[in-house]
């Protein structure tokens, strides 16, 4: 070999030389880049092959992925500002399945959870999560809620909705007070409700009833108005143009000397619930003189009915007093009230009924 082809033989392989160490440090270069830990030069855990493949998806095999963090607490944490999270799925088939999240292994009564917020505390974070009853069950549940304040709506997967309980027996259960600030409540005929009223805007609105079946005797005998106990009813008018129906039922009234009987209205006497004024007398609903003569035995019941015109949408209160001639007055039972199964011995029940009625 001559001393030029020398040169050249030299010359081409120190080319090839420089070549093959500029690709290896290439190589290394890369190596380090794509598998290392943050801030080290070293492969993470030691392992050179951190992310794998397998055909063309590549996967990572244990610990947590960070983005935009160097310490990840979760398996894929992502710390940032802006959009942090998209997806978007071209399929335009009838059923697009953008995500699923599946917890094969989730115990009976127990949740998966989605949340957002600003923090995980009171009220500050919301959640949607999956609330699971059984494998198939009806009774499996979407529900909603906020950090400390859980279920407030769920949604059976038998279609049945529930606001404030987890237990939904209809359609539609609440637990609470359904307001309707416009259009009313429409019912399966095709009517619709927008008033309070119970049974309607004309006609019958509210029924109110109190039964009293045990007795009472008077305590002041000396011709004064005394209540009885039990014999009062409250009723609150929907509308001030509302009349009253008063009925008063008494199965037993006695006073040996004879009873007088009077309703009141807000314990006023009102003209038509008692007699008008005449001199010193008194002025009653009814009297009884049931027992008169000394007759302990023997009583009477009666029923007094009156249509009343309160004017008011406030509560009004009718009581029934008794005003006996100076003996005891009993009530629902006999004066001697023997304990016996004659009938005039036998104990007797009465009551109040107040209807309101709008014309």
């Amino acid at each position: 070999m001559n001393l030029k082809k020398a040169n050249v033989f030299i010359s081409n392989n120190l080319k090839l030389l420089s070549l093959s160490i500029a690709i290896g440090l290439f190589a290394c270069a890369i190596s380090i880049f794509a598998f290392s830990s943050p801030g080290s030069n070293q492969p993470p855990n030691g392992n050179p092959s951190f992310w794998l493949s397998s055909g063309t998806s590549m996967y990572y095999s244990g610990g947590s992925v960070g983005i935009g963090t160097t310490s990840p607490n979760y398996k894929l944490d992502i710390s940032g500002s802006g959009g942090m999270f998209h997806i978007n799925d071209i399929d335009n088939s009838a059923f697009v399945r953008g995500a699923t999240i599946l917890a094969p292994n989730l115990g009976v009564g127990n949740h998966i959870t989605y949340a957002v917020g600003v923090a995980e505390s009171a009220n500050n974070l919301g959640s949607m999560y999956f609330r699971y009853a059984g494998a198939g069950s009806a009774l499996n549940a979407m529900a909603w809620g906020f950090y400390g304040n859980d279920d407030l709506v769920s949604l059976l997967a038998n279609g049945n909705v529930g606001i404030g309980t987890t237990a939904p027996g209809q359609k539609l259960s609440v637990a609470g007070t359904i307001e309707s600030t416009s259009g009313g409540i429409k019912f399966p005929d095709g009517t619709t409700q927008t008033t309070t009223a119970i049974l309607g805007t004309k006609g019958i609105l509210q029924i109110i009833q109190v039964v009293k079946s045990d007795t009472w005797s008077s305590t002041n005998n000396s011709y004064n108005w005394q209540d009885v106990t039990g014999m009062s009813a409250t009723i609150t008018p929907t509308y001030s143009s509302s009349k009253v129906l008063i009925t008063f039922n008494v199965g037993k009234l006695h006073n040996i000397n004879g009873v007088g009987v009077r309703i009141l209205r807000n314990g006023a006497e009102v003209p038509g619930l008692v007699a008008d004024a005449a001199s010193t007398r008194i002025k009653t609903t009814i009297t009884v003189v049931s027992g008169f003569n000394g007759d302990g035995n023997h009583s009477d019941g009666f029923s007094f009915s009156y249509l009343d015109s309160p004017g008011t949408t406030s509560s009004v209160t009718y009581k029934m007093q008794v005003y006996g001639e100076g003996a005891t007055t009993v009530f629902n039972r006999s004066l001697n009230d023997a304990d016996s199964n004659i009938e005039y011995s036998g104990r007797a029940t009465s009551n109040i009924i107040l209807m309101e009625y709008a014309p």
